[in-house]
């Protein structure tokens, strides 16, 4: 049989089943796989592959998945994926990770737990001093600052460098030095060498991915949630495998401006400053064709193109609409109004118990509705209005309210199984925020066939099926929007039931992987077609 064409599907944010990353990955996996295409992922360097399906071939290899202000880890390895000896070195490192982690197992389970601990106690105490992480870490730090005065000259990019150490490794690396000292010197003095140092890392394990996978110039790299400095790295990646160098795909999701684009762009905002500084650095450095740009609506499309001259197309958004089964609802029971996604301030968890207030007497206490919320906080430090909106919905009677993860995530089929108790979605995000984004949730409802409340003047107000849901402006408008669709909840429901094939048509994983592809199949499954 001829071998057939990768996909392969960067995700370094994976680390668990939990959340949209698994999802989407494995959504498009099965979509490519059915395409002709061979998937191959990349995960984080924690996920456990044992959590993926056992056909589906991954790699736990990225340190990058940091947010915005977050070091990167250091690579474990040190080994140049462009050369044959860092290509064996990177399978023979990562085949080192696996032995060590079974073993690590194997002595869990077969050990017990007393010698199991002990042993680990002994382990990491009876190590030299030397040896301790951090203690390695301030030899290393030391080594590479006798490197640096020995082997580089400019000091001046040499000591803006110099706390970030896959910076200064790769200054030595006269291949695309230039490259580098123009990064330093575009964005370290105004506060984002961080940002330098994660482009780097994350170019360092996307080559040690390719390597490992074997990617060839007839494979894809798609890389959803992209960043501009992953154009960058990709751009920096291409140069040093040549011909040899497959496509990447780069899809941009996050947003960029929450009111008038050109005046925004006038007077940008860090993260604006830093997307457009990177886009500069990749057309200066050349743009390739072996990378394209995407993101999931128009709007978001001419922002990006706002400010990096380059075109965006738009993808379809990957939801598996098959996932989410309609449980019945009785003609009499409540109608049942779900918020669901993580509890965050910017997509309006704070009005809930408000909006519950506003309902009780004529709506929730005669039995007339119910609220179904997802209610768990992953970053409280971040959210400090929904933590205390959270306090007062626990006070609310079960038969008002329903809470679900308000103590731990869900897992997939738990998570589905609660959107698909819902009979109206509401999304109460703010406007600006999310002007151009578009949402998993909103995707969910119309897949669904539930009506939703959405932000008026947004990409999701744009989506809603004609007369099968309601807009709003601000918090007074979204009670009365709610109270709108209860109060006609059939007529809204069947607009909203009558949109879902259209809706399931247009966004779905083979539909995405067809637009990718220009609805071309694999090159082995067109040659299986031929024969």
């Amino acid at each position: 049989m001829p071998t057939a064409g990768k996909l392969l599907i960067v995700s370094p944010n994976l680390r668990d089943h939990l959340g949209h990353y698994f999802e989407t990955s494995v959504s498009l996996a099965e979509a490519a796989r059915r395409a002709g295409w061979h998937p191959v992922l990349a995960t984080h360097v924690h996920c456990r592959t044992e959590i993926l399906p056992t056909w589906l071939e991954s790699y736990p290899l990225f340190f990058t998945d940091c947010p915005l202000g977050h070091r990167p880890a250091d690579d474990p390895f040190g080994l140049d994926a462009t050369s044959a000896l860092g290509r064996v070195g990177a399978k023979a490192g990562q085949a080192c990770l696996n032995l060590a982690w079974m073993a690590e197992r194997t002595a869990y389970y077969a050990l017990p737990p007393a010698i199991y601990d002990l042993g680990r106690i002994v382990g990491y105490c009876g190590m030299p001093r030397w040896a301790h992480p951090r203690h390695y870490a301030e030899v290393y730090a030391a080594w590479q600052d006798i490197l640096r005065r020995w082997v580089v000259a400019d000091d001046e990019v040499v000591n803006q460098a110099r706390p970030l150490p896959e910076t200064s490794r790769r200054l030595r690396d006269r291949r695309q030095r230039a490259k580098i000292v123009q990064a330093v010197r575009s964005l370290v003095p105004t506060g984002f060498g961080i940002e330098v140092e994660q482009m780097l890392c994350f170019q360092r394990d996307l080559l040690r991915f390719l390597a490992t996978a074997g990617a060839g110039r007839d494979d894809h790299v798609l890389m959803g949630t992209a960043h501009p400095r992953d154009a960058a790295a990709a751009g920096l990646a291409i140069e040093l495998l040549g011909d040899h160098a497959p496509t990447f795909h780069l899809e941009f999701l996050n947003g960029l401006f929450e009111g008038d684009p050109a005046a925004e762009a006038s007077t940008p905002s860090p993260a604006v400053r830093v997307r457009r500084m990177f886009f500069s650095l990749y057309s200066h450095w050349g743009a390739s064709r072996r990378i394209k740009f995407y993101t999931d609506s128009a709007t978001l499309a001419r922002d990006y193109e706002t400010i990096s001259g380059a075109r965006f197309d738009v993808l379809p958004i990957p939801f598996r609409a098959e996932l989410i089964s309609p449980v019945p609802r009785p003609p009499s029971g409540p109608v049942r109004l779900g918020y669901f996604g993580e509890a965050r301030d910017e997509k309006g968890f704070p009005w809930l118990p408000d909006l519950a207030e506003a309902l009780r007497d004529d709506y929730l206490a005669p039995g007339r509705a119910r609220l179904l919320i997802q209610a768990n906080v992953s970053q409280p430090q971040y959210n400090p209005q929904s933590i205390k909106a959270l306090e007062r919905l626990r006070l609310l009677s079960a038969g008002e309210v329903q809470l679900f993860a308000a103590e731990a995530p869900l897992s997939p089929v738990e998570y589905y199984r609660m959107v698909s108790q819902a009979d109206v979605v509401l999304l109460p995000y703010l406007n600006g925020r999310y002007r151009a984004c578009t949402s998993g949730v909103l995707a969910e409802a119309l897949a669904l066939g539930a009506p939703p409340v959405v932000p008026a003047g947004t990409w999701m107000a744009d989506q809603l099926p004609p007369r099968g849901g309601e807009t709003f402006d601000d918090f007074d408008s979204f009670v009365a929007a709610v109270k709108r669709v209860l109060d006609h909840f059939a007529s809204y429901r069947a607009a909203a039931q009558a949109h879902r094939p259209y809706w399931r048509e247009r966004h779905s994983p083979d539909a995405f992987v067809a637009a990718l592809f220009g609805n071309r199949a694999s090159p082995s499954a067109t040659r299986l077609a031929a024969a």
